[in-house]
């Protein structure tokens, strides 16, 4: 194919030493002929005239491909080869180029050299495709390529290899620019340009001295001279601006936009008037063709149908042309036809103030009355160029109408700073409304679940958290919150952090992640809609009602949610109406419009043909807005209306039909295409269409574009959920499997989540190949932390086993399952399950594992009698099948019981023999449960205790098992807290909630209990603002669903009372407290300090006879020898209700028992009390006594320590009681300044003794409670 050499002349020596591992051959310099030339669109092999480089005309040759039309283009002015099929014998003469070659060899528009030595004369020959499939660009031939580029678009420099960048001085810049854009000058016109001042000896002089630098400089004549005076560039050579200006000669605009626009940036060359002339006449050029490509891709992106594009190109345009009228109409229209018609009027406003200040006129009258339609909502806009024959108004009706009841509601809703949530039915127009509303408070975010989403963990939210991303600065974010998100948009992982090092998506820290992402947007927008959340998958659903239930204070934009009614699933449902309840959200019912709104609507659509339909259409579509809509599409589009003036006009009975009708207009290969999106259902893009339906990729740009014309398409999209079940009715069975087969082979190949490639697997009728991709999914969400999803894929995975007849991988995964609802403390999930292990199993290792189930249930249901028999009937079957693992489980059963039964030894004895089964088996899993076990029945020694449970944790943690370390941490915490060690306490409750928030569900039991004892330690301490915040932000994430949550749930909300108790909000308290304690649900073995706190609230409030009825319930719940600590508490608080004589025989008897338990901190609560009651009869107190760590004790308050040691201070006329009023005053202060909530700032001041006592000492810091208060 070429004709100059043969191919036995490029394979000589010279050849062989420099072929490249490609395979391509080497060409030697030289000016050949092209016989023929490669077509990059259809592949086919384009014959040409026998042109010789010389031939072609500036700026290209171009000619068409016979067999696609496509035109082809060849760069001229310098050497070319054909790129056709130069190949290394040993390779396949007929096969295409290497992928990855390909690839490498693809450098933007501009060919590129492939060797492997950059000293070689030659370079390589390769196929390629450009950016624009038509155009064929030869390579540069005959020289090695230079080693500089030059750039003169934006800040002049020269950029050599290995990144080298020069900057150029500003007369180097300026001939060299004048060399790029011109191609050559005489030396005279050069030098007296730039020197305009010197004699022309001296100037010429200059420009030698100029070229020299820039010679020795760079190492290599970038400007050659000639024989006729003439300077230019070197052939090799290549600048932005040639690349830029070939891009907007062969129409690949975006290519052109790519580079800066302004020549010579931030250069002046004032001193050289005639090259400055040339500078701006040259710069005003380049603006030209900027505007002009803004103004093309803009109209080619509306042809399309794509109007959100154009209108950004259309954007574009006007930033580069901010004095043209006619570029603020076509953003004014456009802004208009994507129904922001708030913007167009804005758009309106801007433009008359630009006219008015720079021109001194007004609009022309044109625009006006397009302004003036717009506002009115009632002209009927058309597309330019617009292959649609229906009017803009029925594809956009241009006004709301029959929502003024709804609009009033959103707009009182809003103004109160609640979250909207919309409902209704199937095309309703709840959308249309939220996004209007929204409109109307500015600049909207609309945020779009999807169907398909439900099958993938985290698809909508990945989805959003990308949209707001991409419309907000990175910068607006603080690192962490990048970091969490970055788990599930790997592009905003830094150089630092790389993957492995990442965690998993933690719950809670993700929650917090979304919300600090929306609030760096927020100040670009009005408003926030979350669409058709129906759709969105379970995961990410807790994320958005997150949000929504913590929407920031202030001036944050509008939150309205969207969803189909009776659609959301039932825990979404329930959180929502809780939001309502509490007044966080309002909801708005969108109902269908009545008769009279029917005919307001087809009033403001300006179609007189189909105004006497309005009856008809309003009982035909039941007052359906969507349905209204499509049913004029069909009569407008069959010239139905005439029909219908006739009287003999008829509908089909579904509206839907009216869709199928419309898709059967479309031409087959349009259809086909919109079934193969309607089976991937979401986030689809022409190439995965092209491949699902093995259709070359430039065959189906036209078929696109013209399913956004009928409005099938949105983008990536379709335009309604009803259109795509339309769609998807319109596929036969054979058709849809055979699709969908197609599609998991597809998304398997670009790497898509295994749930979604097994759900195609499944729909195309191959469930055996399914069965690989279930699984994964499965424990791809079990590493995930997504328990409720993995329990769900494990069953549907078992199902399908059984289907399959494979009865030992479906017990497997019904095992596997099982263990999941288990840590999810799913009793009826595990129930349901448990019958179908034990109707399934097998053999015995089944029947064992099976009996293993039902233990774990029977513990659940907290039904200890039945655990007990099915424990030791399931030690002998583990005993039969030499299961150690399995005799392990049975042990802990058997364990458990012993100790809620009361008893001990036969405990002991389980949870040892665990031990060894745990070390002979090298689980750690089980040696962990051991030690906890043994931790909690070894009798009068702690110092073991702590060791036990710390080993537990420790293994645990080396585990991965995150929920039993937490577990295992807790109860060390809380013998650290009893024993008066309240910050090793906190130190320990807090190391486990970091570990815990990588749980995104399940487990609840065990995040609510760390929560309540991190809130126990810092209300200790006196945090009280960061102690209602862990219980508040448990009782926010927990579900309520696992067994034990909601007993926990009450538990924590008793502590809620505690704090606001020791606050000095007594009243708030006890309404806390009292119902919590009530409810039937709250922990029974805790349920001793529940009714202490409840007999401390009732004596702060006066009710002191029912006070004493809480106190004496705790105390038949109580043993002095097991339980020391709550004791002492109990009698404390019991004796606030005693006369000071009898409190002093009360204190008496718990310092003895204190000091027998050697709880220092006991005492040190004991003779606080002791001493207060000592000053109530004026009787002596020893300050020695009072000595100890006050803020570790865990008994008393901070406060009231404090207080006391001050008042026995004054009492004895010491003169530490400065000394102690400063102690006190210091605490007081800080405390109210950082750790009480702003909202009980003046509580605390005016109502715990502590505060009290300070104002009353110190009058001057009574500015203090206005500040604050």
């Amino acid at each position: 194919m070429v004709g100059a050499q043969s191919v036995a002349d490029i394979e000589g020596e010279r050849a062989a030493a420099m072929r490249p591992p490609c395979g391509h051959f080497p060409l030697s310099p030289g000016v050949w002929t092209v016989n023929a030339w490669y077509c990059g669109v259809c592949g086919s092999s384009v014959p040409s005239p026998g042109l010789r480089s010389g031939d072609f005309t500036p700026p290209c040759h171009r000619f068409s491909c016979p067999l696609c039309g496509a035109a082809l283009h060849v760069r001229s002015g310098q050497p070319v080869v054909s790129p056709l099929t130069h190949r290394n014998p040993d390779l396949n003469p007929v096969a295409p180029f290497p992928r990855t070659c390909t690839q490498v060899c693809r450098q933007g528009l501009r060919a590129r050299f492939h060797a492997s030595r950059p000293n070689l004369a030659g370079g390589w020959a390769h196929t390629f495709a450009a950016q624009d499939p038509g155009v064929l660009l030869p390579y540069t031939w005959g020289v090695p390529p230079s080693a500089w580029h030059i750039t003169v678009l934006g800040q002049a420099q020269l950029t050599g290899l290995g990144d080298i960048v020069l900057e150029l001085d500003r007369k180097t810049a300026g001939l060299l620019a004048y060399l790029v854009i011109e191609g050559s000058a005489p030396r005279s016109r050069l030098a007296g340009y730039l020197w305009p001042e010197s004699r022309e000896e001296t100037a010429r002089n200059n420009l030698a001295q100029l070229l020299r630098k820039l010679r020795l400089s760079v190492g290599e004549e970038l400007v050659p001279g000639s024989s006729n005076g003439l300077l230019r560039l070197a052939d090799t050579l290549r600048a932005d601006a040639q690349d830029a200006r070939e891009a907007y000669l062969l129409g690949q605009y975006e290519t052109f936009l790519a580079h800066d626009p302004l020549l010579l940036a931030g250069r002046d060359y004032d001193d050289c008037p005639e090259f400055e002339d040339w500078l701006v006449t040259e710069r005003e050029r380049w603006m030209d063709w900027r505007r002009a490509a803004l103004r093309e891709l803009s109209t080619q992106a509306e042809r399309r149908g794509d109007l959100d594009e154009a209108l950004r190109w259309a954007a574009q345009g006007l930033t580069a042309d901010p004095v043209s009228e006619g570029a603020f109409v076509r953003v004014m229209t456009l802004q208009y036809l994507c129904g922001q018609r708030l913007e167009a009027l804005q758009t309106f406003g801007r433009c008359q103030t630009m006219l008015k200040s720079e021109f001194g006129v007004q609009p022309l009258r044109q625009t006006s009355e397009l302004a003036r339609t717009i506002a009115q909502s009632t002209a009927v806009l058309r597309q330019a160029d617009s292959c649609s024959p229906l009017p803009l108004t029925v594809l956009r009706p241009p006004r709301l109408i029959g929502r003024a009841d709804q609009w009033r509601q959103l707009q009182q809703a809003h103004a109160a700073g609640q979250v909207l949530f919309l409902t209704g039915a199937p095309g309703s127009g709840k959308s249309r409304l939220a996004l209007d509303f929204a409109s109307s408070t500015g600049t909207t975010m609309h945020l779009q679940a999807r169907p398909g989403d439900q099958d993938v963990p985290y698809a909508t939210l990945t989805r959003y958290a990308r949209q707001l991303t991409q419309a907000t600065s990175r910068d607006r974010m603080p690192d962490w919150a990048r970091q969490q998100l970055a788990g599930l948009l790997p592009e905003l992982t830094t150089g630092t952090i790389g993957p492995q090092e990442r965690r998993s998506e933690a719950r809670l820290c993700l929650f917090r992640a979304f919300l600090e992402l929306m609030r760096a947007a927020a100040p670009d927008f009005g408003a926030f809609v979350m669409d058709d959340l129906q759709f969105a998958d379970q995961a990410s659903q807790e994320v958005l009602l997150y949000v929504l239930a913590n929407r920031p204070q202030g001036d944050f934009p509008a939150l309205l949610a969207v969803a189909r009614e009776g659609e959301l699933a039932a825990s979404a449902r329930e959180r929502l109406d809780a939001l309502i309840e509490t007044g966080l959200a309002v909801s708005c019912a969108v109902a269908s419009l009545p008769d009279e709104a029917v005919q307001e609507l087809l009033g403001s659509l300006e179609v007189p043909e189909v105004q006497h339909l309005a009856p008809d259409l309003a009982r035909y579509t039941r007052g359906n807005p969507l349905f209204i809509l499509e049913t004029l599409k069909h009569v407008i589009e069959t010239d139905g209306y005439l029909n219908a003036s006739l009287g003999y006009f008829t509908l089909p009975r579904r509206v839907g039909v009216l869709i199928e009708q419309r898709l059967k207009r479309l031409p087959p290969t349009a259809l086909q295409v919109a079934q193969a999106a309607a089976v991937l259902q979401r986030d689809f893009d022409l190439d995965v269409v092209s491949e699902v339906l093995n259709q070359p990729i430039f065959t189906l740009i036209p078929v696109w574009a013209e399913l956004e014309r009928a409005q099938i398409f949105d983008r990536d999209r379709f335009t309604h959920d009803i259109v795509y079940e339309s769609v998807r009715s319109t596929l036969p069975g054979g058709v849809w499997q055979a699709l969908h087969r197609s599609a998991a082979r597809t998304l398997e190949r670009h790497g898509a989540a295994p749930e979604r490639i097994a759900r195609h697997f499944l729909e195309g009728a191959r469930p055996a190949e399914a069965v690989p991709f279930l699984r994964h999914a499965a424990q791809h969400a079990e590493q995930r932390y997504l328990l409720r999803e993995a329990a769900q894929t494990y069953g549907q995975l078992a199902d399908l086993l059984d289907q399959l007849q494979d009865q030992p991988a479906a017990f497997d995964a019904l095992n596997a399952q099982a263990e999941t609802l288990i840590n999810l403390q799913d009793v009826d999930g595990v129930g349901a399950v448990v019958v179908r292990l034990q109707q399934s199993a097998v053999t015995l290792a089944q029947q064992v594992a099976a009996r293993v189930r039902h233990c774990f249930l029977l513990f659940l249901q907290g039904d200890h009698t039945a655990l007990l028999q099915a424990s030791e009937e399931g030690l002998a079957l583990a005993h039969e099948a030499r299961d150690l693992r399995a005799e392990a489980s049975f042990l802990e059963g058997i364990a458990y019981t012993d100790i809620i039964r009361g008893g001990g030894a036969r405990a002991r004895e389980a949870f040892t023999r665990m031990l060894e089964v745990g070390q002979t088996c090298a689980d750690m899993e089980l040696q962990a449960k051991s030690h906890e076990g043994l931790g909690m029945v070894i009798p009068n020694d702690l110092a073991q205790v702590l060791e036990h449970y710390r080993q537990a944790a420790r293994l645990h943690e080396q585990n991965g098992n995150v929920s039993s370390f937490a577990a295992a941490s807790g109860k060390r915490a809380w013998l650290h807290y009893q024993l008066g060690d309240v910050n090793g306490a906190l130190h320990v409750f807090e190391h486990a909630y970091k570990r815990l928030v990588d749980v995104r569900e399940g487990h609840g039991s065990v995040k609510l209990i760390n929560a309540w004892g991190r809130s126990s330690c810092l209300q200790v301490l006196g945090r009280y603002a960061a102690a209602l915040d862990a219980s508040a932000e448990a009782l926010a994430t927990s579900s309520g669903r696992d067994a034990g949550s909601a007993g926990w749930r009450r538990v924590l909300e008793l502590q809620r009372g505690r704090v606001l108790l020791e606050i000095g909000c007594s009243q708030e308290a006890l309404a806390a407290i009292q119902p919590a304690i009530d409810a039937p649900e709250y922990i029974q073995n805790i349920r001793s300090r529940g009714l202490i706190s409840l007999g401390q609230a009732l004596t702060a409030v006066g009710q002191r006879s029912e006070a004493q009825q809480a106190f004496a319930q705790a105390e038949a719940l109580l043993n002095a020898e097991k339980e020391p600590y709550y004791w002492a508490q109990l009698h404390l608080a019991r004796a606030q209700l005693l006369s000071p004589e009898a409190q002093l025989a009360v204190f008496g008897g718990l310092l003895d028992l204190a000091q027998r338990k050697a709880h220092a901190h006991l005492s040190l609560a004991v003779q606080i009390r002791r001493a207060q009651a000592l000053m109530a009869l004026d009787l002596p107190v020893a300050e020695h006594d009072l000595k100890g760590d006050a803020a570790a004790h865990g008994v008393l308050s901070f406060g009231e320590v404090l207080l006391t040691r001050y008042q026995v201070a004054c009492a004895n006329a010491s003169p530490d009681a400065a000394t102690s009023l400063r102690s006190l005053t210091d605490w007081v202060i800080h405390t109210a300044q950082e750790h009480v909530p702003a909202g009980y700032c003046a509580t605390f001041w005016a109502s715990n003794p502590a505060a009290r006592m300070v104002l009353e000492a110190q009058p001057a810091l009574q500015h203090i409670t206005v500040t604050r208060g």
